[in-house]
């Protein structure tokens, strides 16, 4: 059998390859050709003659149906829905967390017993000066603290993840059918196959060489998932609540503040 490209379908660009091999064996001759084709959206289509001599074997009609891009996905952090809540306790001087230096000891991230409810969610504590002496019901004249933390509560139990695709991979998506000449509707075959690699069907040998892309913003985008859905962030999108642990039930993790997220479907 020799392959002859025909114009049944479209006009395909053909890249001029080595000549037919034929092999001879006891009871028949073998004859394979290899052909090497340019496949686009525009001339997604090949079709082979496949001839014994001078008549028609079969027609082979492939065509490339698209190529798939799967993300190698980065988690960068997790995050949920929060709501703010603020609690806040006022000590006087040399009472309780309003001892030593004070105000200068306490940081963001400081956990001040005054506040136990806040301290069990993800937050940022702050500490004011405020007034002391009798005139505020306090023993000393010396200024008292006013300890605040803003914190944020889950509203539901969904969690988010957060990440990115730093590499992406490729695979082409074929669909090939033969005509016989005998009459029966052929069925078609769909293939989904990797650059450089190999798919045997029946006698026939396909390989993709290589995937040309263009660029697509998309795939440097972020992305946030619920693990039953996807979408895609602007650049600008950031997060109230975020953390980088395995599991966003973790309660106490540092928090990012920033503008609310905006995510587009």
């Amino acid at each position: 059998m020799c392959a002859n490209v025909v114009y049944g379908c479209q006009q395909t660009i053909i890249i001029p390859t080595s000549l037919p091999l034929c092999t001879q064996t006891e009871n028949n001759c073998s004859n394979q050709q290899t052909i090497i084709a340019k496949l686009n959206p525009m001339q997604s289509e090949l079709c082979l003659q496949l001839k014994h001599g001078n008549q028609q074997y079969h027609v082979l009609k492939i065509t490339l149906q698209g190529e798939v891009l799967r993300c190698r996905r980065g988690t960068l952090y997790f995050t949920r829905n929060t709501e703010f809540k603020v609690q806040h306790r006022k000590r006087c001087p040399h009472m309780g967390s309003c001892s030593g230096l004070k105000c200068a000891n306490i940081t963001p991230n400081s956990l001040v017993k005054e506040l136990d409810i806040a301290n069990n969610f993800t937050g940022i504590t702050y500490c004011s000066e405020s007034c002391g002496g009798l005139g505020c019901s306090c023993g000393y004249p010396s200024s008292g603290c006013l300890f605040y933390r803003i914190y944020h509560v889950p509203v539901d139990q969904t969690i988010y993840e957060v990440f990115d695709c730093p590499t992406w991979f490729e695979t082409a998506k074929v669909k090939f059918q033969q005509f016989r000449g005998n009459g029966k509707s052929p069925i078609p075959h769909a293939v989904e196959l990797v650059p450089r690699s190999t798919k045997t069907t029946g006698s026939m040998k396909m390989e993709i060489t290589s995937i040309v892309t263009g660029p697509i913003s998309i795939l440097t985008k972020r992305f946030i998932t619920n693990g039953k859905s996807i979408a895609y962030l602007q650049n600008e999108a950031s997060f109230n609540y975020a953390s980088s642990k395995t599991h966003a039930n973790v309660t106490r993790q540092k928090m990012q503040l920033a503008a609310t997220a905006n995510t587009t479907m």
